[in-house]
């Protein structure tokens, strides 16, 4: 099975995401995180800070169990990106005190 890694689960992270999903319904799709947010807007941080918007889960478009039934993504929440290999189609992340390496046919680097 061909996997697609998507490192950044932004807004454009995960519109990446469910783009190759409606493209290919079997694709295995692994998106890297680095936070516990998936789909918040960048854009909004600003109102945050501001005071505008007074929570920061209120910038957040779709909680990620959204993404993960779904759209059938594997989300891998507090994922750090160590290394990036695409020459050899693999990435290294930092997941629970673990360094992981995963293989990857297609990379999406939207961080």
């Amino acid at each position: 099975m061909r996997r697609l890694v998507v490192v950044g689960g932004g807004a454009a992270g995960m519109s990446a995401a469910s783009a190759a999903r409606r493209v290919d319904p079997t694709l295995e799709i692994v998106v890297l995180e680095a936070t516990g947010y998936v789909a918040y807007g960048l854009c909004g941080i600003p109102y945050y800070l501001a005071g505008l918007v007074e929570r920061a889960d209120e910038l957040v478009a779709h909680p990620a169990a959204y993404f993960a039934e779904r759209r059938r993504l594997d989300l891998r929440m507090h994922a750090e990106v160590t290394d990036l290999d695409p020459d050899r189609g693999r990435v290294s992340y930092r997941q629970a005190g673990r360094r992981r390496t995963l293989g990857f046919d297609a990379l999406v680097v939207a961080a």
